[in-house]
């Protein structure tokens, strides 16, 4: 054999250099298919978040525009993925209550009203009512281990009266 004919049949690869090679790309792109299905699963945990946060945001701003002494509280319903209310709750659905505690400002101390009711709202002569709101968003989440997880916003609320010439913080 001449020189020639032996460099011709060593080169090239041989079947231990391509196995090798096969199975370098195959744990790579094992490791990027992984790391693909984490970020699809954290984008759909920041999309639930995202939903969450906007419910809870409106809700607060649909307390802040009534009046907070009127409706019938507590108040609970579900929401969908797009945060519209829905009647049964299903996939992706949040979970939405409302309460409202009804406290007299009068004097130097805050007193419930269950533990002394007076005349307007739960409240004696000179008082007035405030209202106490805890809005609580339960929505889907792959990184808890009950696979919810919450947001909780505690509001405090005076009633304006039509004129004006209420207390109503952060109107």
């Amino acid at each position: 054999m001449t020189r020639l004919e032996r460099r011709r049949s060593t080169s090239g690869f041989t079947l231990f250099e391509l196995t090798l090679a096969l199975a370098l790309l195959g744990v790579a792109l094992l490791m990027l298919l992984q790391q693909s299905a984490d970020s699809t699963r954290a984008d759909s945990d920041r999309a639930a978040r995202l939903v969450a946060h906007r419910t809870l945001r409106n809700e607060v701003q649909r307390l802040r525009a009534s009046d907070p002494l009127a409706d019938a509280f507590p108040l609970t319903f579900q929401t969908d993925r797009a945060g519209n209310r829905v009647a049964a709750a299903g996939p992706g659905t949040q979970a939405v209550s409302i309460e409202r505690r009804i406290r007299c400002l009068g004097g130097d101390e805050v007193r419930d009203n269950a533990t002394a009711p007076g005349e307007q709202a739960g409240c004696a002569s000179g008082a007035s009512p405030l209202a106490e709101f805890t809005v609580r968003i339960v929505y889907p989440s792959r990184y808890t281990a009950d696979t919810t997880a919450a947001l909780v916003q505690t509001l405090t609320l005076w009633p304006r009266d039509r004129h004006g010439t209420g207390l109503a913080p952060g109107a």
